[in-house]
């Protein structure tokens, strides 16, 4: 029968038969020369690769002796072949060979069994290469698994003809720019020896383009008339301008040049130009830009002999004067002018930076009419909304001279007196100004009642005052009026104008006066008040009755000065029988403003004497200042038929700052009062003190009951036959 090793699939017999399952060959009978055979046909079994197979036969037997057992053959052998070409190969799957930064790249890596045997164990190794960042797809796989970490392909068992195919797939990183990146697999090996590696591609590269740097220059510049033209001694006009210029882009700039062709495009106009300076020259340590002396006869405002540099973000202010004649035949009314600037883009190290054909980076800008480089300058003169607006120059002039005065007279109102400025407007000439306007509103403490005008029409609301126009010599007026709040007393109210503009240079601010101040009066508040508490607590005299101290505090709440104080102190009033005398009377604190005096009268006793100040001497009491005095008073608690309440009453004259009485409306002298009320602070209504009512002028109570006796008795303690106790 077949050895192990190979699988029986035939058997052929030229004569008998065959038992494939025992492997006995029944021959039958054979004559002399006779021949029979037996074909045994199977397949080698796969992992055979490499081993000898033997086939042995036992040798024929018959009825009959076999005398010899010459030329007997019984054993033969195959050696199984063990190898089988397995082709590796490793393409770029993404096809393009020269990704950008940020490109997916993939691989692909395929392995066929090319034969003849079936390969086994099969496995390789590859790994995602550095400068590529796995994507989600890396190590997809048709068969087998794939280790990420250690790049192990294990496939498994391939037939001849089969193939397994590997993916790799990652995102160039940023920085690879200029790179080339390879991919290196190793060739697929199984249990079977590979005989060839021809058809083996184990590589694959890509090279990185190298992004494209896009050089950011640019430059503007920006031109407006500075001031007012300036009336020269030749009858020309000596007009500034002022020339922003800012290096907008992100790359450096040299040799720069800002020319200013003022002749060409001022014509006849233009007379010559001078005093040319840098107002504001360049902050950043590298920028250098130095004006031209020779800007007269020249062009160019940039000194071109000295090189010239403006750093990233830096920027220059540069003036200069063009002296123009109004008169010159031809001179149309408006003037328009630009300047244009240049510069080269430069790298770090000073080398000109070229566009994407090699040629030098060079940036241009005409000036926009304005005060901002980097800005359409809306609302500037000219301004059409663009970037390159010239900037316009109006050769007509018209001296308007604006003033204002107190029509009212009154410099120092009170309030609620009627406040009334006036601003004329007057055209010194030489031509007539048009579209006149000027702004001017009430200012806060005034409350507007009214406007007149002699021509033209005021808007309350934003105070824009519409002139129109006004030939040379002419005049035109805005009165405007208000009364002066409440709550203004003692402060200054100014009231401001905008100078008058037109639609021509006004070319002096001589003879402008544009504002006027009131001072509104302080109007007179006099007040006094006055509080009172008992202090401690009521001290048993020998007699029987109570000494009670009072405490009083008397302070000036008003805002003027005070004269002539009088402290009434009616206590036998008040208390009736209770009260037996007064006496003790003292100053605890006195005023502490130099201007004040407060004397007390030594006789006063609350009874046949209610008078506190000594009215002989002259008392004054400065405005806030205060004072606080105490007295004792003898009660007979006997005799109080209930809560004794007690009032001082306080009182003043208001006097200015000379001394002299100061009058109400009705020319009568002020005199001011109070009630004290019960507590400590004369200004205000003490809260919970007692006797509070919330009114500022509460009695001072003393409650009777709290002057009672009382007594008990202790433990009895025996004393021979007596107890003390």
């Amino acid at each position: 029968s077949l050895p192990a090793g190979i699988t029986y699939t035939s058997d052929n017999v030229s004569q008998g038969s065959y038992d494939d399952a025992t492997g006995l060959f029944t021959i039958g009978t054979l004559n002399v020369g006779q021949t029979a055979t037996l074909t045994l046909t199977g397949t080698v079994d796969a992992g055979q690769g490499g081993n000898t197979i033997t086939n042995v036969t036992t040798a024929a037997t018959g009825d009959q002796t076999d005398p010899s057992t010459v030329g007997d053959d019984l054993v033969e052998s195959v050696i199984v072949d063990n190898t089988t070409d397995l082709v590796t190969v490793k393409t770029l799957a993404s096809g393009d060979a020269t990704p950008e930064e940020g490109d997916i790249v993939t691989f692909d890596i395929t392995v066929t069994n090319s034969g003849p045997i079936t390969a086994t164990n099969i496995s390789l190794s590859d790994l995602l290469p550095a400068g590529l960042t796995a994507t989600g797809n890396n190590g997809g796989i048709t068969q087998g698994s794939y280790n990420a970490a250690t790049g192990l392909f294990t496939i498994g068992d391939l037939l001849v003809g089969q193939s397994a195919t590997l993916t790799l797939e990652g995102i160039v990183d940023a920085g690879q720019g200029g790179n080339t990146i390879t991919n290196v697999t190793t060739a697929a090996t199984g249990d079977q020896t590979d005989p060839s590696t021809v058809g083996d591609d184990l590589d694959e590269s890509v090279a990185v383009n190298v992004p494209l740097v896009v050089v950011d220059a640019d430059i503007a510049v920006a031109k407006q008339v500075f001031g007012i033209p300036t009336l020269l001694p030749s009858g020309n006009f000596g007009v500034v301008y002022e020339v922003v210029v800012e290096n907008t882009g992100q790359a450096d700039l040299a040799n720069l040049s800002l020319t200013e062709d003022f002749v060409n495009e001022f014509g006849d106009a233009a007379v010559s130009g001078f005093n040319i300076f840098l107002t504001a020259p360049p902050t950043d340590p590298a920028s250098v830009i130095v004006t031209n002396v020779d800007f007269e006869s020249d062009v160019e405002v940039i000194d071109q002999s000295t090189p010239s540099f403006l750093a990233a973000g830096d920027s220059f202010t540069v003036q200069f004067t063009i002296e123009v004649d109004p008169d010159a035949p031809g001179a149309p009314a408006v003037l328009n002018n630009q300047v244009t600037v240049t510069g080269d883009a430069v790298d770090a190290n000073g080398v000109a930076l070229n566009d994407a054909f090699g040629n030098p980076i060079v940036v241009t800008d005409l000036s926009d009419s304005g005060a901002v480089a980097n800005s359409t300058n809306p609302g500037a003169d000219g301004d059409t909304g663009g970037s390159d607006d010239p900037t316009p120059l109006v050769f007509a002039a018209a001296d308007l001279v604006t003033v204002k005065s107190l029509a009212s007279g009154d410099a120092t109102p009170d309030e609620g007196d009627l406040v009334t400025f006036e601003i004329t407007i007057t055209n010194d000439g030489p031509g007539t100004a048009t579209n006149i306007y000027l702004t001017d509103t009430l200012p806060a403490g005034l409350t507007f009642t009214g406007s007149t005008v002699s021509q033209g029409v005021y808007n309350p609301v934003d105070g824009k005052f519409d002139v129109g126009s006004l030939a040379s010599g002419a005049t035109a007026t805005l009165t405007l009026s208000g009364t002066v709040d409440v709550g203004q007393g003692g402060n200054t109210i100014t009231n401001i104008t905008t100078a008058a503009n037109g639609d021509q240079v006004d070319p002096s601010t001589v003879g402008d006066d544009l504002d006027e101040s009131v001072v509104v009066n302080t109007p007179v508040f006099a007040d006094i008040g006055a509080a009172k508490q008992l202090v401690g607590s009521p001290v048993q005299l020998d007699n029987g009755n109570f000494a009670v101290n009072y405490l009083v505090s008397v302070e000036n709440t008003g805002n003027v000065d005070l004269a002539n104080l009088t402290l009434t102190e009616d206590l036998a009033g008040q208390f009736g029988g209770a009260f037996v005398d007064a006496f003790d009377l003292a100053i605890v604190s006195g005023p502490s403003d130099p201007g004040s005096a407060i004397a007390l009268d030594a006789n006063f006793n609350g009874g046949s004497i209610t008078q506190i100040v000594d009215t002989s001497s002259l008392s004054t009491l400065a405005i806030g200042d205060s004072f606080t005095f105490e007295f004792t008073v003898e009660v007979d608690a006997a005799q109080a038929t209930g809560v004794l309440e007690n009032t001082v009453v306080a009182t003043g004259d208001a006097i200015d700052s000379s001394g002299n009485p100061i009058t109400d409306a009705a020319g009568n002298a002020i005199v001011v009062s109070d009630n004290s009320d019960s507590g400590s602070d004369p200004g205000n209504n003490n809260p919970n003190e007692p006797g509070d009512t919330g009114s500022p002028d509460d009695p001072t109570p003393l409650f009777v009951p709290s002057l009672g006796l009382a007594k008990q008795a202790g433990d009895a303690i025996p004393n021979g036959e007596n107890f003390d106790v």
